[in-house]
């Protein structure tokens, strides 16, 4: 008996999520993860107690090792921490989600920055759940 797809997704999802967020002021971009089940309260809180105005884009269900993959792939454009060039990163951030075996938009949060990220929704599947 094959896994559905919402078993497969499930499966998935307990592993954590992968989330994007966007600095407008310094055209960076923020690939986190977090092990915890995705609350929009908290990653509200995270983001109003930012000193500058920060843009949540996207959260992605996926195995752990994806943020990881994707930091490796974009050592020549880090910034510092956990940020990124925003506009040399999104080529090589679709691209590893190409090669990603299992990960699903979770909520997307800023429809056409989340949009440059999956390639206008080519890559993965616009699923929201929250």
């Amino acid at each position: 008996m094959s896994e559905s797809r919402t078993d497969k997704l499930r499966r998935t999802l307990g592993q954590g999520f992968v989330y994007f967020v966007y600095s407008p002021t310094f055209r960076l971009m923020k690939i986190g993860r977090t092990k915890g089940a995705f609350n929009t309260g908290r990653w509200n809180q995270y983001v109003s107690e930012s000193p500058e105005r920060l843009v949540p884009v996207l959260v992605i269900g996926s195995h752990m090792d994806l943020e990881s993959v994707i930091h490796e792939a974009l050592v020549g454009y880090r910034s510092h921490g956990e940020w990124f060039e925003w506009e040399p990163s999104l080529e090589i951030v679709r691209e590893t989600l190409r090669g990603w075996p299992a990960w699903d938009v979770v909520h997307v949060l800023h429809a056409p920055m989340a949009d440059a990220i999956t390639d206008g929704g080519r890559i993965g599947f616009p699923l929201r759940l929250i």
